[in-house]
């Protein structure tokens, strides 16, 4: 009987261990991701209004830094780029491009084709 208890208190503690090490993978997976993104939004705070906005389409694989160099050893990130022009009066509502002075950045990453992450930031024209 003891025997019995015994296997199934160790099952139960090696379940436990096995959910702990795939959730600590999870969790640093999404801090690469927040990184990536937030690598992209850096560079934006470097960029002129219009070169911002000629980000629009663009992808990275693999990811870039700040600066627009190649992260080494992150082959299989990426991140992807769509930038809309958004009314001042109403942020979430999209207009034609040109016709206003705020921009919606929006970042996606992804690790091996999978999106990781989405994220958005508004950026103004700087005056």
């Amino acid at each position: 009987m003891t025997l019995v208890l015994l296997g199934v208190a160790l099952a139960a503690v090696m379940g436990a261990v096995n959910w702990g090490v795939r959730s600590s993978g999870k969790g640093a997976e999404l801090t690469r991701a927040v990184f990536l993104a937030q690598e992209l939004r850096e560079r934006t705070l470097n960029l002129d209004f219009d070169n911002v906005a000629a980000l629009d389409g663009l992808s990275f694989f693999p990811p870039i830094h700040s600066h627009g160099g190649v992260i080494s050893g992150m082959t299989d990130w990426g991140q992807s780029i769509s930038v809309e022009y958004r009314s001042p009066n109403d942020p979430s509502q999209t207009v034609s491009p040109g016709s206003s002075d705020l921009l919606y950045v929006r970042v996606e990453v992804v690790r091996n084709g999978t999106p990781r992450l989405t994220t958005g930031w508004l950026v103004t024209q700087k005056e």
